[in-house]
This record gives structure tokens, sequence and C-alpha cells, in this order.
């Protein structure tokens, strides 16, 4: 490998200790800079430093998306084994303290990562012996020109002039045959982004198909602080009610208007559940009221967040907003109308026993 010996910077990165040991003259093969020479650089000279300097850029760009593309894959990976811990092994989900220990193992990896490989990418040289070794490999044509056109540079006090304007001749010459875009192998983050895409093909296909949610899990590891509860099998849907509203001579048509309940598809309603103690109040709402008779009339009321009246004292109210309706009745026509509705919002007094009537079958509802 066509580095100096370096223990703290990755492979093409001229660290602090490259450039001392090459002060020394111990690391010949570490080359931070194109050195044009004291005379008037040639046209060839100039076309090398350009071409060298591109290709140091290129590689910096292609090591540092190479950096974020494994740390998104093995992001990816951190999250999988800790979505496949908490939905199939642990009962209940991962404590706050192991999803701590968790993301605390990502972020001492990341770093240590970042500190190994990325930030000697940003902070120092490319090797242009490097450089120029991953041109040839890509194109094996140069037959070493660029390597030792490099190095002869960069010791040019050891060597006659004529020879280096005459190696940098003919590997500008060869040089220029090259496309520019493609003098930096781009394989290895080319895989890696198809090893992301299929941990993303492969998430969205998981949250379809599993009984429990890959997101909430996501999120209660990359926030552990936060009070999310675990997520389980059992989906809850919205409650519903259910009742019958008897019509007046088997016209269903026509029950809603007269029995004067303004239920209309999307409005919203209240029922409350009388109390026990709230017995005499059944006669009062048994029956349809006057058209100017109010019902709450001499009764405490609330209001329920759609407005609508909430008895007090009683044992609980439901908010709803009407779903279908159907005419039903084993007569024809139909005696009585089907409301079903969605349940929105809900009150209860919990140490208050409902009111519960016994028909004279002995059945009690």
């Amino acid at each position: 490998m066509a580095t100096a010996s370096e223990t703290t910077a990755p492979d093409g990165v001229i660290g602090p200790t490259a450039r001392q040991t090459a002060g020394a003259g111990q690391g010949d093969l570490a080359v931070g800079r194109w050195d044009p020479g004291a005379e008037e650089p040639s046209k060839s000279d100039r076309y090398l430093a350009r071409r060298l300097a591109a290709a140091s850029a290129d590689f910096k760009s292609v090591a540092c998306t190479t950096f974020l593309l494994g740390a998104a894959v093995a992001g990816g990976a951190w999250l999988a084994v800790g979505i496949l811990a908490e939905h199939w092994l642990v009962p209940g989900g991962l404590s706050p303290p192991i999803r701590w220990a968790w993301l605390g193992i990502a972020l001492v990896a990341f770093i240590a990562a970042a500190v190994r490989w990325l930030v000697p990418l940003v902070r120092y040289r490319v090797n242009l012996v490097y450089a120029a070794r991953a041109i040839e490999r890509e194109h094996p044509e140069l037959h070493n020109d660029l390597v030792n056109t490099v190095l002869v540079k960069a010791h040019r006090e050891s060597n006659p002039e004529k020879v280096v304007r005459s190696l940098e001749r003919r590997t500008a010459k060869q040089l220029a045959e090259v496309p520019v875009e493609a003098v930096i192998d781009r394989t290895v983050p080319l895989r890696l982004a198809w090893v992301l895409a299929a941990l993303v093909g492969l998430a969205g296909l998981y949250e379809l198909a599993a009984p429990k949610s890959l997101l909430v899990t996501a999120a209660r590891l990359l926030a552990p602080w936060v009070g999310w509860a675990a997520p389980s099998r059992v989906r809850i849907e919205v409650p519903r009610l259910a009742w019958r509203m008897p019509a007046e001579q088997g016209q269903a048509a026509d029950a809603f208007d007269r029995r004067g309940l303004a239920i209309e598809a999307g409005s919203a309603f209240v029922v409350n559940v009388l109390a026990e103690r709230q017995r005499p109040l059944l006669a009062r709402f048994g029956k349809p009221a006057a058209p100017e008779e109010d019902p709450f009339a001499g009764i405490g009321v609330g209001r329920a967040p759609c407005g609508a009246p909430t008895i007090h004292e009683a044992a609980a109210w439901l908010e709803c907003r009407p779903v279908s309706q159907t005419a039903g009745g084993a007569e024809t026509p139909s005696d009585h109308v089907i409301v079903l509705a969605g349940v929105t919002a809900a009150g209860a007094e919990w140490d208050v026993q409902p009111l519960v009537h016994v028909r004279k079958n002995g059945l009690r509802y």
C-alpha cells in the first residue's frame, strides 16, 4: 500500500506523524502536495497538478460517502437487532435502562468510527501517491508512470531535470485519455447503497406484516427518555354504540323527526347513562317531549365537548357521531330505526350504580 506508516489516519491520508517521518527521510511514500519546482511550471506540470487535485477531492468525497453509507447500514442493523429483541424476545418490551445502554453502544461506536476515519479525511491532505495508485488500479495502461512521476517530483533534487520533464510529458499524455469521473473506484459505496436500500425495503415489509409497530419501537430505541409504551399486538379501534329507536305506526323513515332527535350523518350527540338514584327521570325521558317542552328543565346539566348536555350525577355519558342508520324490525314497514355511532368522548362516575330496568319477563337492561 502506497502510504506512509501512520496509526491515526486512514489509508490515503497523511496525518501529522507521516509528515514528521517524511521530514526525517523515512516517509518517502508520503507526498502531501505537488511541487511545481523553482522554474515556471510547464503545461504538463499544471495538467498533472489539476488531475491529482481532482483525484484527491474525489477520493475524499467517495471516502466520506462510504463512511456515511456504512454508518447508515450499521445503524439499520443496530435498529433491526433492537426491534427484533423488543418484539419477539423480551416480553413487555425493553426496559428504559436497556434502551439507554443500547443507545450508548451505538453512540460510542459511531464516535469511535468518526474519529478513526471521518475526522482525518476532513482534517488532513490526501497522499498523492495513494491518489495516483488509485488511478492506476482502475487504468493499468498507465504502467506506474503516474506514481513514478509523483515520487520523482517529490525528490526532484535527486533526478535530472530533463528526466523529470520527459516523465511529466509522457504521463500527462497518457492521463489525458482517462475520463476525469472514472479515476476513483466507487464499488464499495454502491454496494453499501444497495444494502441500505434492501434494509429500507425489508423494514417497510416488516411494518406492513408484523403485528407490532416498527416505528414505535424505533422511536423508543432512539429516544429512551420518552415514556412511549411498548408496542402491542392488539389494535384498539374506536368503540361504537348501537341502539334502536321505535318508530310510530311502523314508519321508520320519519322516526327521527317525530321524536325530536336531530341526528344527522356526522352530527355529534350525547347518550346519558342514568344512575340508580335518578330513576324518577326515567319517565321523563322514556317518552317524546312536546315541541315547546324542554326535557332538561330543572335538571343540572353540563356540556360535552360537542356542546350537547350531559346530566349531572349520571353514571356516565357518551359523546357519539353517527356512522350509519337503517330501518329494522319484524313488521313491514319497519317499526324502528337502528343507529350505529362511534364514541368520540366519554365520562363516568365510577362509584355510581347505573340504573337497571327490569322488564315483566325478568330481563334486565
